[in-house]
Order: structure tokens, then C-alpha cells, then sequence
């Protein structure tokens, strides 16, 4: 699926998933251009994404993950997802051209942790926007390399209560970002998702001029054996969409 948002509230109004580009790039060295940055994708929606075009998808496995650069993070990364052996996976790519600044203001917005109770998403079922968190508690947080570790308390329908860790990192021209559920996600009076194994994660680089943007949104859940996938799924996928949409807003100040 391939999108022109107009604004970022639109991004944040939409509920999808995604599916990437094709090639391989060695983390250590310059993408060459979306082709060199991003995998399983076509030459047209590798295009797309060198307009300035934003893809979004859900994929069936993680094998099909869309990032294509190599080593360090990027491998880190993929190896969490494997660990994960997610039943639900939404990706979330794009790139612009590179000013300056970007992932220096990326990392400033993941860092304010109270502002994700200013971020929405579009519900399909209801047709109506709701916000993404109607509760954000910080416990604590302490500085980590480049970056911190927030650790809070929140809510997120369609769950109940739970906790969650963040942590980003800005080392050069690479930013990582990872967050993960501490406790269990409790759905319609069930553990829909044990500690864990829920994770919200970004990748971005600064390369020759382009700011590549990869994220990620993976969950194990039970979902009482596919009963309750058609509620679960699109409301998973639509905040994830969500919470990667404003994130890429903040990448242009």
C-alpha cells in the first residue's frame, strides 16, 4: 500500500500496515539510495519512497521485514523480532532529503514521553479519532548511551493498565529506538499479551544527504485463536501507524 500523505495529521488519521523494499546495504557504509536502505520492496515503491512517498503495511512474517541495511542495529533489530515470533507485525517507511537536524529532533520527541498523549489514531470500527494514550506516568528514567531508558506506567484502549519501557539512541548519524510492554496486556478480561512481547521499534540513518526512517510495530498475542484478530489487529496496526506517523513529523521540525 502505497500513500501520499498530505500532513502529518493525516498520517496519524490512517489505520494500516506495511510491507518493504528490495537489496542489501552494509549498516557500516551509505545506503544507495531507498533501494540500498530497504528490502522486498519493488522498483516502484522504491521510487515512491524516493519522492517523498510514505509505504505502510502489515507483513505476515518476519522474514519479509523491509529493512535491508546490515550489522549493528539493524541486525539487533531483526533479531529481536525473530526472538519475538510475532502473529502480528506493521512496518512504517520513508525518507526525505537530509538537512540537518533530523534525528537530533527525532530523538528530543521520543524522549517526551508526556507528549504521546497528544498523539491520535483513526479507528476503522468506529470512524472516529481517539487518542493514542489517555495515560502517561514516567517512574523513572536514567541516561543510557546517547540517549535515555523511560520507564512508565500507562493505558492504551483497547487494554487495560500496563507498563513499558523506552529507550533511544542517537550515535552519529543512526538513531535507534525500541519500547516494550513490562507487564501483561489484558484484553476483554484475558492476557492478550504476556511481558515483553509487544515492541514499537525505529531505526533511522543520515546518509549521503537522505534520512531513511524504518519502523516497526510487533506483537505476540492471544488472540483466542483468532477470534477476537478482527478487533485486535486493525486497532494494533492503527496505533502503531500512529505513534510512527507523528514520530516521522518530528523529523522536520
Amino acid at each position: 500500500m502505497i500513500r501520499r500523505f498530505r500532513s502529518i495529521c493525516i498520517i496519524v488519521s490512517a489505520s494500516a500496515l506495511i510491507c518493504l523494499s528490495g537489496s542489501v546495504h552494509a549498516e557500516g557504509g551509505g545506503p544507495a539510495g531507498a533501494a540500498g536502505y530497504f528490502a522486498n520492496r519493488s522498483a516502484g515503491e522504491l521510487a515512491a519512497l524516493d519522492r517523498g512517498e510514505i509505504i505502510t503495511g502489515k507483513i505476515a512474517d518476519w522474514k519479509r521485514m523491509s529493512l535491508g541495511a546490515e550489522g549493528g542495529e539493524a541486525d539487533r533489530l531483526r533479531a529481536r523480532i525473530a526472538d519475538l515470533k510475532p502473529n502480528y507485525i506493521i512496518e512504517f517507511l520513508a525518507e526525505i532529503p537530509a538537512g540537518g537536524g533530523e534525528l537530533e529532533r527525532l530523538a528530543a520527541a521520543l524522549g517526551r514521553v508526556q507528549d504521546y498523549l497528544s498523539m491520535v489514531y483513526h479507528s476503522p470500527r468506529y470512524d472516529k479519532d481517539f487518542p493514542l494514550f489517555d495515560k502517561m506516568v514516567v517512574e523513572s528514567r536514567r541516561s543510557g548511551p546517547g540517549g535515555e531508558v523511560i520507564e512508565s506506567s500507562q493505558h492504551m484502549q483497547p487494554f487495560e493498565d500496563f507498563e513499558a519501557r523506552y529507550e533511544y539512541s542517537l550515535s552519529g548519524d543512526t538513531l535507534s529506538f525500541d519500547s516494550e510492554n513490562k507487564s501483561e496486556l489484558r484484553y476483554s478480561g484475558f492476557s492478550a499479551v504476556r511481558p515483553g512481547r509487544m515492541t514499537w521499534s525505529i531505526l533511522a540513518r543520515r546518509s549521503e544527504g537522505r534520512l531513511y526512517f524504518y519502523g516497526i510495530g510487533a506483537m505476540q498475542a492471544f488472540d483466542a485463536f483468532g477470534a477476537v484478530r478482527d478487533r485486535l489487529e486493525p486497532s494494533f496496526m492503527g496505533r502503531v501507524e500512529a505513534f510512527m506517523g507523528y514520530m516521522w513529523g518530528k523529523t522536520k521540525g
